[in-house]
């Protein structure tokens, strides 16, 4: 229907429940004038389910990290991400596939702040593909992708070229692993870089998550491979 009339479905007032979380040094102020602050370090803020009601955002952050999972996403928070690294971010979540307020929130920030956007997801078909979500859009909503999607998201890992890490944890491709990465690798929009990693994921035949990084010691993640990727790696 909403194809039909060439509408939004938040303009038709069809909303889904807000899950993504935000914490860092941001304010977000709402058109009613009401402020969501979201500098709680400790946990998340939860984004605002009007999303169409934020009128602008207040923040000395220089960029954005999103990562796949609230699992990590709280672990950062835990591990004191914010005094570890001194450059002022916002971290973001949207607990696995995003939903549409998390991706409007992103592109809002984009539009109106043009800050850097860094994603890391696991180095599996799924991640890389929740990567791409919030890159390119999704095909349920590709008539929306002017709304919701980021082209200018940087990745910046976990690549499946990381993967020789020593210890981090890995696992053999599934079969359901094999047929999203083969749909990935035929999508017309794929840049050379990130279609290399994906063919070392089919190649290698493994994949990992974020949390593997831990295997390696309870700082790495933070204190070195997450510090490098921000200061050193620009992203694919």
């Amino acid at each position: 229907m909403c194809s039909l009339l060439d509408i939004t479905p938040w303009d038709a007032g069809i909303t889904e429940t807000s899950k993504g979380l935000v914490c860092g040094p941001l304010r977000i102020i709402m058109d009613s004038n009401d402020v969501i602050d979201c500098n709680a370090i400790f946990e998340g803020t939860g984004l605002p389910h009007n999303f169409t009601a934020m009128s602008k955002f207040e923040t000395t952050a220089k960029f954005v990290l999103v990562v796949e999972k609230d699992t990590v996403f709280e672990r950062l928070l835990r591990d004191d991400i914010f005094s570890r690294i001194s450059t002022p971010f916002i971290l973001v979540t949207g607990k696995g596939v995003p939903d549409t307020c998390t991706r409007i929130f992103l592109k809002k920030i984009w539009d109106d702040l043009a800050l850097p956007i860094k994603v890391l997801v696991d180095a599996d078909p799924y991640g890389i593909d929740i990567m791409l979500m919030y890159k390119h859009g999704s095909r349920k909503m590709c008539q929306q992708a002017d709304y919701l999607a980021v082209p200018s998201i940087k990745w910046i890992g976990l690549y499946p070229s990381d993967l020789q890490i020593k210890q981090i944890t890995t696992l053999k491709l599934t079969s359901s692993d094999q047929k999203r990465l083969n749909d990935i690798l035929s999508r017309h929009y794929l840049t050379p870089s990130v279609a290399e990693e994906l063919r070392i994921l089919r190649e290698n035949g493994v994949k990992a998550e974020i949390e593997g990084l831990y295997t390696v010691s309870d700082n790495y993640i933070i204190d070195e491979y997450l510090i490098h990727k921000i200061t050193h790696d620009s992203g694919i």
